[in-house]
């Protein structure tokens, strides 16, 4: 079966929206239960998720992959940025949270310049300047009247989740991303598990049912995209990408009301400017390198 462009850009759009409705589940359910139960029950829906996929590819490496040093170290550094990313949650309007959450690719950017001998060349560094520029008016300065504390627990969360991808990028030279995954989700289940049994909450059945939403739009949003990059490039879905700040500023809006202020709303923009003007230029050079390779 063919699927166009405009098909697998469709599915996409679509995961990025249940990854915003994940995100607005979590802000619903941190007013009531612990970040680490949270966690737990988005790694638990997760994991069984990819469960079902490892069982189904039988003769992957994954069946057959050890817990390694490198695999453990990533799923404890991701645990810990989604920790925050719902800590944050908890105290930070859901498009403020979101937007600095897309401070990710920024951060990877700087991470593979000091820390793995990546050139940065003039695009780059000006899409990194205008996304930290934004970044900065959602924070603000110490001392200001826009200045929020909380923010902080959202950049570290991002600056994380890029350090994920870095650690990320190492493994793949030794295991497929399916060992990568599944391994990082079952390292999740357990550091949330064990973190979480002092302050466990018995959920009701209704609370159980936004728990499984949850994790099911999470766990349905990651192989959505895992799909999408095995048939196009990844940057041909940045746009996409930053659509979550749309569906993050709604729902914000309609169910918690809270309305970004206006200062935030430029930062955003310009987080989102700073990303796209970056994949669009990768994406121009992937082109040329096609062009060139072929001729």
């Amino acid at each position: 079966m063919t699927v166009s462009s405009r098909q697998i850009a469709a599915l996409y759009a679509v995961g990025v929206f249940l990854f915003a409705v994940m995100d607005a589940l979590a802000k619903f359910l941190s007013s009531g239960y612990p970040t680490t139960q949270i966690v737990f029950f988005r790694s638990l829906f997760g994991c069984l998720f990819l469960l079902s996929v490892v069982l189904a590819n039988r003769r992957g490496a994954a069946q057959r992959a050890r817990l390694s040093s490198g695999l453990l170290a990533r799923g404890l550094t991701v645990v810990a940025s989604l920790y925050l990313f719902f800590l944050s949650l908890r105290f930070l309007p859901l498009a403020t949270a979101t937007s600095l959450s897309l401070a990710a690719p920024l951060f990877m950017v700087m991470i593979g310049k000091f820390a793995m001998g990546e050139r940065i060349d003039k695009s780059r560094a000006v899409s990194t300047a205008i996304g930290f520029g934004g970044v900065l008016l959602i924070v603000g300065l110490p001392g200001s009247s826009v200045f929020n504390p909380y923010s902080l627990i959202g950049i570290v969360a991002a600056f994380l989740y890029a350090l994920s991808a870095a650690q990320s990028r190492k493994l793949s030279s030794h295991h497929p991303p399916l060992t990568i995954a599944f391994s990082t989700n079952l390292v999740m289940l357990l550091a949330s598990g064990v973190t979480t049994i002092a302050t466990w909450q018995s959920p009701p059945a209704g609370d159980l049912l936004i728990f499984l939403c949850m994790g099911v739009c999470g766990a349905t949003a990651n192989w959505i995209f895992s799909v999408a990059y095995q048939r196009s490039r990844i940057s041909n879905f940045a746009v996409l990408e930053y659509t979550i700040l749309i569906w993050a500023g709604l729902f914000g809006y309609v169910f918690f009301a809270s309305v970004p202020s206006g200062l935030a709303i430029l930062g955003m923009a310009l987080i989102a400017i700073g990303g796209i003007y970056s994949a669009m230029h990768k994406a121009a050079e992937s082109k040329v390198g096609e062009t060139t390779a072929v001729g």
